[in-house]
């Protein structure tokens, strides 16, 4: 799960869920291929103590193989 949360440009903090301005000062890092940005400092550290424990599933090992098929009805 990377921090980008669509086309319209919105970056979202992955601790809080808010959405984040990139230019901000709260800060950001990048993890496992991903840039994230960060609401404020105590986010920021929250999330470097653990990083997995806010990222569902990586981007890089999402593929087709690992989606579940849906049955005609």
């Amino acid at each position: 799960m990377s921090s980008y949360a669509d086309d319209r440009d919105v970056y979202v903090d992955p601790v809080s869920h808010e959405a984040v301005d990139p230019n901000s000062n709260a800060g950001h890092v990048f993890y496992n291929d991903h840039m994230y940005y960060f609401a404020n400092l105590t986010n920021l550290r929250t999330f470097k103590e653990d990083p997995q424990l806010w990222i569902s599933t990586p981007h890089a090992s999402l593929s087709s193989s690992s989606l579940t098929p849906v049955a005609d009805e």
